[in-house]
């Protein structure tokens, strides 16, 4: 997921936000990756079913 906003006017307006932010480096034989994610939607309707979604990953891994 990469930053978006989606907007609509149909019968059910509906808003999606995403975002996600990410960090990977290497040192010597070791590479560690840091990710954060997160996505919602709210209907504007006059009701509120909104959903939400967060993702968190590390990954070290080491090679020789």
């Amino acid at each position: 997921m990469t930053g978006y906003t989606l907007s609509g006017t149909a019968a059910e307006d509906v808003t999606i936000s995403g975002m996600e932010v990410g960090y990977n480096t290497t040192v010597g034989p070791a590479a560690l990756g840091i990710g954060y994610g997160t996505q919602s939607l709210a209907q504007t309707d006059g009701s509120s079913d909104g959903a939400s979604m967060t993702d968190i990953e590390v990954n070290l891994s080491y090679s020789f």
